[in-house]
Protein backbone atom coordinates (compact mmCIF):
# COMPACT_ATOMS: atom_id res chain seq x y z
CA UNK A 1 0.00 0.00 0.00
CA UNK A 2 1.93 2.75 -1.05
CA UNK A 3 0.84 5.59 1.18
CA UNK A 4 1.64 3.00 4.00
CA UNK A 5 5.46 2.60 2.34
CA UNK A 6 5.97 6.58 2.08
CA UNK A 7 4.64 6.69 5.89
CA UNK A 8 7.72 4.11 6.95
CA UNK A 9 10.13 5.58 5.18
CA UNK A 10 9.78 9.24 6.80
CA UNK A 11 8.93 7.78 10.18
CA UNK A 12 12.37 6.21 9.63
CA UNK A 13 14.29 9.35 8.04
CA UNK A 14 12.26 11.75 10.49
CA UNK A 15 13.45 13.16 14.02
CA UNK A 16 10.64 11.94 17.03
CA UNK A 17 9.16 15.08 17.23
CA UNK A 18 8.14 14.96 13.93
CA UNK A 19 6.54 11.62 14.42
CA UNK A 20 2.94 12.78 16.24
CA UNK A 21 2.39 14.68 13.02
CA UNK A 22 3.45 12.00 10.29
CA UNK A 23 1.00 10.07 12.25
CA UNK A 24 -1.57 12.71 12.44
CA UNK A 25 -1.20 13.14 8.31
CA UNK A 26 -1.46 10.12 7.74
CA UNK A 27 -4.89 9.42 9.66
CA UNK A 28 -6.14 12.60 7.72
CA UNK A 29 -6.48 10.36 4.90
CA UNK A 30 -8.07 7.51 6.65
CA UNK A 31 -10.65 9.01 8.62
CA UNK A 32 -13.53 11.01 7.46
CA UNK A 33 -14.31 12.39 10.72
CA UNK A 34 -10.43 13.72 11.03
CA UNK A 35 -10.41 15.18 7.76
CA UNK A 36 -13.81 16.65 7.95
CA UNK A 37 -13.00 18.07 11.41
CA UNK A 38 -9.95 20.50 9.36
CA UNK A 39 -12.25 23.02 8.65
CA UNK A 40 -13.11 24.00 12.66
CA UNK A 41 -9.81 24.26 13.20
CA UNK A 42 -8.95 26.81 10.34
CA UNK A 43 -11.72 28.88 11.51
CA UNK A 44 -10.26 28.32 15.57
CA UNK A 45 -8.01 31.49 15.51
CA UNK A 46 -4.78 30.74 17.35
CA UNK A 47 -5.45 31.52 21.43
CA UNK A 48 -9.13 30.62 21.41
CA UNK A 49 -10.54 27.64 23.35
CA UNK A 50 -11.70 24.80 21.50
CA UNK A 51 -15.49 25.05 21.74
CA UNK A 52 -16.38 21.11 21.82
CA UNK A 53 -20.00 22.23 20.29
CA UNK A 54 -18.11 23.27 17.20
CA UNK A 55 -17.25 19.72 16.22
CA UNK A 56 -20.41 18.42 17.15
CA UNK A 57 -22.01 20.95 14.74
CA UNK A 58 -19.97 20.01 12.07
CA UNK A 59 -20.26 16.26 12.27
CA UNK A 60 -24.75 17.05 12.71
CA UNK A 61 -23.93 19.85 9.29
CA UNK A 62 -22.01 17.18 7.87
CA UNK A 63 -23.95 13.49 8.57
CA UNK A 64 -27.52 14.52 9.64
CA UNK A 65 -29.26 12.73 12.29
CA UNK A 66 -27.05 10.36 11.52
CA UNK A 67 -25.34 10.01 15.36
CA UNK A 68 -26.75 10.37 19.17
CA UNK A 69 -25.72 13.34 20.49
CA UNK A 70 -23.53 11.32 23.22
CA UNK A 71 -22.35 9.33 20.08
CA UNK A 72 -21.28 13.33 18.38
CA UNK A 73 -19.92 14.14 21.81
CA UNK A 74 -17.51 11.34 22.30
CA UNK A 75 -16.58 11.90 18.58
CA UNK A 76 -16.01 15.30 19.38
CA UNK A 77 -13.97 14.90 22.04
CA UNK A 78 -11.81 12.32 20.07
CA UNK A 79 -11.26 14.80 17.54
CA UNK A 80 -10.39 17.60 19.65
CA UNK A 81 -7.80 15.18 21.28
CA UNK A 82 -6.38 13.95 17.53
CA UNK A 83 -5.89 17.56 16.90
CA UNK A 84 -3.99 18.27 20.59
CA UNK A 85 -1.54 14.99 19.91
CA UNK A 86 -0.20 16.80 16.50
CA UNK A 87 0.04 20.10 18.38
CA UNK A 88 -2.77 22.16 17.23
CA UNK A 89 -4.46 22.43 21.21
CA UNK A 90 -2.26 23.58 24.33
CA UNK A 91 -3.18 22.39 27.63
CA UNK A 92 -4.50 19.90 29.45
CA UNK A 93 -8.13 21.63 29.98
CA UNK A 94 -8.88 24.66 28.03
CA UNK A 95 -7.23 23.27 24.91
CA UNK A 96 -6.43 26.32 23.13
CA UNK A 97 -5.97 26.74 19.30
CA UNK A 98 -1.73 26.94 18.90
CA UNK A 99 0.26 25.88 15.49
CA UNK A 100 2.93 23.41 16.13
CA UNK A 101 6.03 24.23 13.94
CA UNK A 102 5.91 21.91 10.80
CA UNK A 103 8.88 20.92 9.42
CA UNK A 104 10.04 20.45 5.77
CA UNK A 105 10.01 16.40 6.15
CA UNK A 106 6.30 16.35 7.01
CA UNK A 107 5.12 18.93 4.70
CA UNK A 108 6.56 16.64 2.09
CA UNK A 109 4.92 13.77 3.93
CA UNK A 110 1.59 15.35 2.87
CA UNK A 111 2.34 16.62 -0.54
CA UNK A 112 3.56 12.98 -1.49
CA UNK A 113 0.05 11.57 -0.28
CA UNK A 114 -1.43 14.08 -1.89
CA UNK A 115 0.87 13.06 -4.71
CA UNK A 116 -0.39 9.38 -4.88
CA UNK A 117 -3.82 10.25 -4.00
CA UNK A 118 -4.09 11.25 -7.43
CA UNK A 119 -3.40 15.52 -6.81
CA UNK A 120 -1.48 17.70 -9.05
CA UNK A 121 -0.11 20.88 -9.10
CA UNK A 122 -1.98 23.42 -7.45
CA UNK A 123 -4.58 21.45 -6.12
CA UNK A 124 -1.80 19.14 -4.04
CA UNK A 125 -2.37 22.68 -1.33
CA UNK A 126 -5.71 21.64 -1.43
CA UNK A 127 -5.51 18.07 -0.35
CA UNK A 128 -7.17 17.43 2.93
CA UNK A 129 -3.68 16.16 4.46
CA UNK A 130 -1.68 19.51 3.27
CA UNK A 131 -4.83 21.69 4.29
CA UNK A 132 -5.10 19.94 7.85
CA UNK A 133 -1.27 21.54 8.80
CA UNK A 134 -2.88 24.69 9.07
CA UNK A 135 -0.36 27.04 6.66
CA UNK A 136 -0.75 30.02 4.50
CA UNK A 137 0.25 28.73 0.59
CA UNK A 138 3.14 31.00 0.61
CA UNK A 139 4.83 28.30 3.65
CA UNK A 140 3.65 25.52 1.80
CA UNK A 141 5.58 26.32 -1.07
CA UNK A 142 8.51 27.64 0.87
CA UNK A 143 8.67 24.17 2.11
CA UNK A 144 8.43 22.80 -0.92
CA UNK A 145 11.52 24.62 -1.85
CA UNK A 146 13.40 22.90 0.97
CA UNK A 147 12.22 19.60 0.23
CA UNK A 148 13.31 20.26 -3.23
CA UNK A 149 16.99 21.17 -2.01
CA UNK A 150 16.88 18.27 -0.01
CA UNK A 151 15.99 16.12 -3.15
CA UNK A 152 12.91 14.77 -1.22
CA UNK A 153 10.67 16.40 -4.25
CA UNK A 154 10.81 17.85 -7.42
CA UNK A 155 9.20 21.59 -7.39
CA UNK A 156 8.73 23.92 -10.02
CA UNK A 157 6.60 27.45 -10.24
CA UNK A 158 6.45 29.51 -12.38
CA UNK A 159 3.33 32.43 -13.03
CA UNK A 160 0.97 30.57 -12.05
CA UNK A 161 1.93 26.99 -13.07
CA UNK A 162 3.38 24.33 -10.10
CA UNK A 163 5.21 21.19 -10.91
CA UNK A 164 5.74 19.08 -8.32
CA UNK A 165 6.73 15.14 -8.97
CA UNK A 166 8.65 12.35 -6.44
CA UNK A 167 10.03 10.19 -8.96
CA UNK A 168 13.53 10.05 -7.58
CA UNK A 169 11.88 9.78 -3.34
CA UNK A 170 9.30 7.35 -5.29
CA UNK A 171 12.12 4.83 -6.54
CA UNK A 172 13.93 5.32 -3.45
CA UNK A 173 10.76 4.15 -1.33
CA UNK A 174 9.66 1.30 -3.96
CA UNK A 175 6.64 2.91 -5.30
CA UNK A 176 5.87 3.09 -8.69
CA UNK A 177 4.13 6.59 -8.56
CA UNK A 178 1.02 5.47 -10.25
CA UNK A 179 -2.11 6.09 -7.97
CA UNK A 180 -3.28 3.78 -5.45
Amino acid sequence: YPPFLALKYFWQNSETSDKPLLSFVYAIYHDYLLSESIEVIQETKLGEKAEIERFMYNIERLHPMKYSDKTKRSASRNLISSWKKAGFFEGKVKNIRSQPEISAKVACFAFLLAYLKGDRGDYIWNSAGVRALCLHESKLRELAIECAKRDLMQYQYAGSVTAISFNNLLNKIGINGNKN
